[in-house]
């Protein structure tokens, strides 16, 4: 199967390099989607978005070459050995390696987070798990100097590494326990914000 990745300057960053693969082709997409959500075997991933096992395994390989996924764990069947898989925190729509790469790279990656988030958001409201007492959903508009601009800025970033070693710890400990992790949806924004416009 020939790789769709399009040919990519020797001095571009590897952020640059990994984005392309990762997001270049939309089954891809999909199980990044999927794989952030839950973790998952391949033949699940099958059978949530569909085409063959060989198709799947494919673009997986490729993930996890670009170190958007990884193996979570492995259970013995028949004789084989069967593989689970979850998104690491790094191929998550708005890391910082992603907002790295060129704005002509980067394309709909912005549209594509939102479309996540939302479609993650839906689900949980369905549920009822986004009005339970201990959920968190709050935003606000600030009015701030160019210093504050920086400071909020940093504030959003210590979020983000918080969120990623909150992940990485509890993946640490679901491996020692086999405790089975829960997904959970997090985010943050920080933007400048447009004038709103007026109705004529």
């Amino acid at each position: 199967m020939a790789e769709e990745t399009p040919p990519v300057d020797g001095e571009e960053k590897a952020a640059d390099r990994w984005f392309l693969r990762a997001l270049s082709h939309p089954v891809r997409i999909e199980i990044l989607e999927l794989l952030q959500e839950r973790e998952a075997s391949p033949i699940e991933m099958k059978r949530a978005i569909g085409g063959t096992l060989n198709l799947v395994n494919y673009h997986l390989k490729v993930l996890v070459e670009c170190g958007c996924v990884e193996v979570t764990r492995t259970e013995p069947v028949r004789g084989a050995v069967k593989h689970f898989y979850r998104a690491t925190p790094r191929s998550f729509f708005g890391h910082r390696d992603l907002r790295e790469v060129p704005a002509s790279i980067r394309g709909g990656a912005t549209e594509m987070s939102l479309r996540t988030f939302s479609k993650a958001f839906n689900r949980a409201a369905e549920a009822g798990n986004v009005d339970s007492e201990d959920a968190v959903l709050s935003w606000m508009s600030l009015a701030v100097d160019g210093l504050g601009r920086e400071e909020a800025i940093a504030a959003s970033e210590e979020v983000l590494e918080r969120y990623e070693l909150i992940a990485e710890r509890s993946r640490k400990r679901a491996a020692a326990s086999e405790e089975p992790l829960a997904p959970l949806v997090v985010g943050v924004a920080c933007f400048d914000a447009a004038a709103a416009k007026r109705r004529r």
